[in-house]
């Protein structure tokens, strides 16, 4: 897994010059977390850092205000997808509960009271329970009923334990770094869809075309006005509000067949015209063909729009003048080589073909030209930072993340992946933070607060510039610096030797593959029956004259279905499905032995 983060500054002209005074001494940031799958547990870690950092910076201002610049830093809003939607969601609830103390050692007892440590390293789970065990389970299928491929009741357990959790803490404020109106917006992937007429100048009384639209949001504002019906009211000292939050970020990540989908009802026409109204701009004129009351099944945000900076950049614009930062943590960020197609075998078998073809309507589905736009604006100041591990000889490592193997699924292999990506995380932010995340003295609204011994220890000399850098957030577990090939460098730092956890991990075959495949051929054996099921079902439900001697003639003369009628379907059904089953799960297992032995996870 990568981190990838995106810092934009705004301007705007909109506003006020009162408010321009006021903003002008706050530097806001906006959040913009992207879908990771397991690899949620990274984004955790760096937002666990970022988090304290600000806490730290805060007790050491209260403590010693004469010698520490006034914290000025306001979190404006969090935009998530998929992962991004959860890790948003708990790291809130953990923050106004005061649950999220900073994890330094991942084995201690105290690590699983941090809401995003507990929520992305154990799933909520004890330390004797293996997420496999719930995954692969069969209980689910009881109804001969098959919501997904993996079973994610775990996920009902974990939604309930942190309301629990919650219910219990009384405590309710949100930390002063969080704007009290916070904006938070999930993506989500609407299965029906919203049907949008479109007229043509030559018959503007007839439809002529209607298109659907899938893209949709869940919208929050923390004590939101009554009259602002674009979005839902966040209220985390509510027991039913925290569950219904929670419920649109796990739809978020429903990752599309792998996970249950989740449905709504009950959504009111104005939320979604005023919702449809904030995508497309004020300009939007067309009527959304819906029921006052609506319902839909959601999946995957990330599956229609899995970074969703236009949707942060559109709320700050019309907020702020200044002084803005848009953090986007990104996963898994797209990187196409500089010759991506040089010596590349052309392939026309459908073998080859669907794979790209499926690739293709991702790719297409999540390209932005609003984003773009944005992004290449002069206005927009940018600057990325991507996580990496260094080798002895300190060059980068290609495979920096544990979970990133298996398109994300594989820290549900094992908690060593995740607890190694949620410390790197920790390692990375620390290091975004000391060493990128800064302004130069001249355009720092508080610079006229950074005495020279402040000076001195927590900011640097820009090589290039030698203009004075000053942190937009100090990092105040620093105790020394050093400068080493004309470049500061802090201390102390997150590291292998300091840091448990943060060894790249790696799982035995024999201990931790083997067992895995029993399980999960239990599962697929299920899936195959129920499946099985299914299809005769329909074949004995065919209403239509010619299709129903179809099938009698192929109930005749297929050659399974002859050893059906002889040996009877409950052999067909123990025989055929349980080899069905072991060749699915055997081939499945060498996809996962190839994943984890290229990113070096396998002994």
């Amino acid at each position: 897994m990568i981190l990838q983060v995106a810092i934009l500054t705004l301007k705007s002209s909109s506003v006020s010059e009162n408010t321009k005074a006021i903003l002008d001494n706050k530097i806001h940031i906006g959040l913009v977390l992207a879908g990771a799958v397991t690899a949620g547990a990274y984004t955790a870690g760096v937002l666990d850092y970022l988090f304290n950092t600000l806490f730290i910076w805060e007790e050491k201002y209260t403590k010693d205000p004469d010698n520490t610049p006034k914290p000025n830093v306001v979190i404006d809003i969090f935009t998530g997808a998929s992962a991004g939607s959860i890790a948003a969601a708990v790291s809130l609830i953990g923050l106004a509960k005061d649950s999220l103390k900073e994890v330094n050692d991942p084995y201690s007892k105290e690590a699983a009271d941090n809401f995003l440590f507990d929520t992305w390293v154990n799933f909520g789970l004890n330390d004797d329970e293996d997420i496999c065990e719930h995954l692969f389970s069969a209980e689910d299928l009881k109804e001969d009923k098959l919501d997904a491929l993996l079973n994610v009741d775990f996920m009902d357990h974990l939604i309930n334990k942190i309301t629990m959790k919650s219910r219990s803490i009384e405590i309710n404020i949100l930390p002063t770094f969080i704007n009290p109106n916070l904006d938070v917006l999930f993506t989500l992937s609407n299965l029906k869809g919203i049907p949008i007429d479109l007229y043509f100048d030559s018959d503007k009384r007839r439809v002529a075309h209607t298109m659907s639209y899938h893209k949709a949001f869940a919208y929050f504002q923390n004590d939101k006005p009554a009259s602002d019906l674009s979005k839902l009211d966040l209220d985390l000292s509510d027991e039913q509000s925290v569950r219904f939050f929670l419920k649109c970020a796990r739809a978020s990540g429903a990752f599309p067949i792998g996970l249950k989908s989740i449905s709504f009802s009950n959504i009111p026409k104005d939320y979604i015209s005023a919702n449809l109204k904030r995508i497309f701009g004020e300009g939007f004129k067309f009527i959304p063909r819906i029921e006052d009351d609506y319902s839909f099944t959601a999946v995957d945000g990330g599956m229609t729009n899995n970074e969703p900076i236009a949707e942060a950049l559109s709320v700050i614009g019309k907020e702020f003048n200044k002084n803005y930062k848009l953090i986007m943590i990104d996963p898994f960020p797209n990187y196409i080589p500089e010759n991506p197609f040089k010596g590349q075998e052309v392939r026309e078998d459908l073998f080859h073909i669907i794979p790209q073809l499926i690739s293709t309507l991702r790719q297409q589905a999540s390209f932005k030209e609003r984003d773009i736009s944005d992004m290449f604006d002069d206005n927009t100041d940018k600057n990325m930072i991507w996580p990496t591990r260094y080798d002895k000889n300190n060059k980068p490592l290609k495979n920096t993340i544990a979970c990133g193997a298996l398109s994300g699924f594989a820290g549900f292999i094992h908690k060593s992946f995740r607890v190694h990506d949620y410390m790197l995380g920790r390692k990375n932010c620390q290091s975004f933070l000391r060493y990128y995340f800064h302004l130069n003295e001249s355009e720092h609204p508080s610079s006229s607060e950074w005495t020279d011994a402040l000076k001195y220890q927590y900011a640097f000399i820009d090589a290039s510039t030698k203009e004075m850098m000053l942190p937009i957030i100090p990092d105040f577990r620093i105790e020394s610096k050093q400068i080493e090939n004309n470049r500061a460098r802090f201390y102390p730092y997150i590291n292998e030797e300091n840091t448990k956890g943060l060894i790249f991990p790696s799982i035995d075959y024999h201990k931790d593959i083997l067992p895995l495949e029993k399980i999960m051929n239990k599962r697929i054996k299920a899936i195959v029956d129920i499946s099985y099921d299914y299809l005769r079902k329909k074949d004995d439900e065919a209403t239509i004259p010619i299709v129903k001697k179809r099938n009698e003639l192929v109930f005749i003369k297929n050659f399974k279905i002859k050893i059906w009628k002889i040996l009877g379907y409950t052999f067909m059904k123990t025989v055929g499905n349980r080899f069905i089953a072991r060749t699915v799960s055997n081939k499945l297992t060498n996809i996962m032995i190839e994943e984890l032995f290229k990113y070096k996870l396998l002994k």
